[in-house]
């Protein structure tokens, strides 16, 4: 997926504002949202003039005028790690919305849910400095994993939903496609008529590869379930043993010799990392305040 290829569907605009690649049909709507206007985060609304403000991993909400209520979101990039104490939201890389965009466009068309992309957006903001955003249609109801399992009272409806999960990121890891931050708030629970539908979103910085192998994919889950971990100790969240085999069950469809290997694997890593990651965790809960919640019934 060469970056400088043409994308079905979608124009990109170079000015002196910046770089923007965006839906054709939303082009006009997203232009008079002041969106690919200068990179200096203002927009005008309704109430007139004004500036939106949103810290890490909170992204603005805005709603397009003639499209029957249908509203966007737009998540600014923000650094990870000791850069985003210094640079935040600078980006050298004028290009990196555009793969996660092209990168969601592709997973959409192989059958991985996902959310709609109408745009990513480069603003210039100093010579060779650019702030980035990506544009998706709002799935209006859509919960995070977590918080869908923190509020869903019904055991029925949280394996449903688990197991689907583990349906859905096997389906991305059978196209080979390492996501770089696969955890729970990456994948959002939303209903379409009387089912639920589970996405998976935030792709920025994740890759299609050749091959995904088993260290590839252990890594992935391992990673899924120190998170799951995490949440239980910080806020409150624990998964019945049922409800964790749902996820299994969903992911490898059966519990054969290859899904028993590979979850040994996650295993044996998670016991290496855990216990370094729980001093950050401790630190972290120190440093921010949050203590655990302490711990709800799981729903078996």
């Amino acid at each position: 997926m060469s970056i400088s290829e043409p994308l079905p569907g979608f124009i990109r605009i170079e000015d002196r504002n910046g770089l923007f690649l965006v839906r054709e049909e939303y082009r006009i709507p997203l232009e008079e949202l002041g969106l690919l206007g200068r990179g200096n985060l203002w927009v005008r609304g309704k109430e007139g003039r004004r500036t939106l403000r949103a810290g890490r991993g909170r992204p603005w909400i805005l709603p397009l005028d003639g499209r029957d209520g249908e509203r966007v979101v737009v998540r600014v990039y923000y650094h990870g790690g000791a850069l985003r104490w210094f640079s935040r939201t600078l980006f050298l890389d004028k290009e990196r919305s555009f793969r996660e965009l092209r990168l969601l466009e592709w997973i959409a068309q192989m059958g991985v849910p996902t959310l709609k992309v109408v745009g990513a957006l480069a603003w210039k903001v100093l010579p060779g400095f650019y702030r980035h955003a990506l544009v998706t249609v709002e799935e209006k109801g859509a919960r995070d994993l977590l918080t869908f399992l923190q509020e869903e009272e019904s055991p029925a409806e949280r394996r449903a939903v688990l197991e689907e999960a583990g349906r859905v990121v096997r389906r991305l890891h059978d196209f080979h496609v390492a996501h770089a931050d696969l955890h729970p708030g990456n994948i959002l629970v939303t209903r379409e008529g009387d089912r639920r539908r589970v996405l998976i979103i935030d792709l920025d910085q994740s890759e299609i590869r050749q091959v995904l192998d088993r260290a590839a994919r252990v890594r992935g889950l391992a990673r899924l379930e120190r998170f799951l971990r995490k949440l239980s100790e910080r806020e409150g969240l624990e998964l019945g043993r049922m409800e964790r085999a749902r996820f299994l069950k969903g992911y490898y469809g059966k519990f054969g010799e290859e899904a028993r290997r590979e979850l040994a694997l996650v295993e044996r890593r998670l016991a290496r990392h855990l216990p370094w990651h729980r001093g950050v965790w401790a630190v972290e809960a120190f440093l921010t305040g949050k203590a655990g919640r302490g711990r709800r019934s799981p729903a078996c």
